[in-house]
């Protein structure tokens, strides 16, 4: 099961930090931008001034649709374009002082895309502007402009990968429980919120099992905290084996564990439920002579439900399937 289903480098350096830029790089360039378009107007540069206009409109539809938490009308390789076309016709109407823009639009494709797309974005860039350019300059200045915006291409390429290397290290520590290698609880709320808003928005229907080692407390008795542990890896590893790539599985803490199934049904969850049960019943480690079992309670997403209030349901089914004996399922609503 991959660890992180959406890595930072998708977005963007920025990673969810997108809206932000967005939104401070639209009220900056509007009154940085204005003068420009009128003067170009005044200069009966209409065409110039139009891509200018496009690009404003662009960027600052697409700042709102996202504060607004919308999805933008606008796609990368649209914005990159409205962002090219004029910083293109800026060095062919202005030379070397109009090419000096690609610079900050390369690092916005860097901050705004993803990194083999913003490689792609900033080497169409250097193409557009150094044809352009070259009908405006001598040779030397020329050639100065492409070296200095690949050597910065390079640098910035390299720091940004750098950056989201780290950002990625960061999430790890953050999101990831160290005994087990599986997702923690704060990355549980973070996906148990995103499948509730997923089920109001997109009715996509989702379950969730809670589960726990039978008498766990008697194995950390007699056989110590260390044997504790490795048990509790092979359960997160045996529930692995079982789910789908597509859903989850969170520690809760101690022996106790979330599955998320996502695009489940209470059936579907109870008979996932099942073959992990199975699966547990008959693992057997060379470390502990003994098996061991799991109980598990499950309960399907209601529209009414926050996220508290779905695990309490399949608390309440791993409760009683507790009280019924132990190494069994038990779903909520409970008959």
């Amino acid at each position: 099961m991959n660890i992180f289903k959406s890595g930072i480098m998708a977005g963007g350096a920025l990673g969810e930090k997108k809206t932000f830029f967005l939104y401070s790089f639209s009220i900056a360039i509007v009154p940085l931008l204005t003068p420009f378009i009128v003067s170009h107007i005044h200069q009966k540069n209409y065409v110039f001034a139009i891509s200018i206009l496009i690009f404003i409109f662009v960027l600052v539809t697409d700042a709102i649709f996202l504060l607004l938490k919308k999805k933008v009308p606008f796609s990368n390789p649209f914005i990159f374009s409205a962002m090219a076309v004029p910083i293109i016709f800026a060095a062919h109407y202005l030379g070397l002082p109009g090419a000096l823009w690609s610079f900050p639009a390369l690092i916005s494709v860097y901050c705004l895309t993803p990194l083999l797309l913003a490689r792609i974005y900033g080497v169409i860039l250097l193409i557009g502007v150094t044809i352009a350019l070259s009908q405006q300059t001598d040779y030397l200045t020329w050639f100065r402009y492409v070296a200095s915006f690949s050597c910065g291409h390079v640098f910035l390429d390299a720091i940004i990968r750098t950056i989201v290397s780290l950002q990625n290290q960061l999430l790890e520590q953050v999101t990831i429980d160290p005994l087990t290698g599986i997702f923690n609880r704060r990355k549980m709320d973070i996906c148990l919120q995103d499948s509730i808003n997923n089920y109001k928005q997109k009715k996509l229907h989702a379950s969730i099992l809670i589960l726990d080692i039978d008498n766990f407390k008697s194995i950390n008795d007699n056989y110590g905290h260390d044997i504790g542990d490795i048990v509790i890896s092979s359960f997160a590893s045996s529930i692995k084996s079982v789910i789908r790539e597509n859903d989850y599985v969170f520690r809760m803490g101690g022996d106790e564990f979330l599955v998320l199934l996502l695009n489940s049904n209470i059936d579907d969850s109870f008979n996932v439920a099942e073959n992990i049960r199975k699966r547990i019943s008959g693992v057997y480690l060379e470390k502990y002579p003994q098996t061991y079992t799991t109980s598990i309670g499950c309960s399907q997403l209601k529209y009414e439900y926050s996220a508290e209030q779905w695990i309490k349901t399949a608390d309440q089914a791993l409760y009683m399937a507790k009280s019924e004996g132990k190494n069994q399922v038990v779903s909520y609503p409970i008959l």
